[in-house]
């Protein structure tokens, strides 16, 4: 089994990321929402578990 850690940088936020080949990937929901509030990015979060068609999303 091949894990792989580490940081992706997109518009200037660094990502954490877990990559392993059993299809077990993780990439950071918490520092992705710190792009729109580093302060509280989990009202971000929150807010996006709220919404219809992420729920429909994560449904299927």
């Amino acid at each position: 089994m091949v894990k792989v850690s580490g940081t992706i940088t997109a518009k200037g936020v660094n990502i954490h990321a877990k990559l392993s080949s059993d299809n077990n990937d993780y990439i950071s929901l918490t520092d992705i929402a710190r792009y729109r509030d580093a302060e509280n990015p989990r009202f971000i979060i929150q807010n996006w578990l709220r919404n219809r068609n992420t729920l429909a999303f994560l449904g299927v």
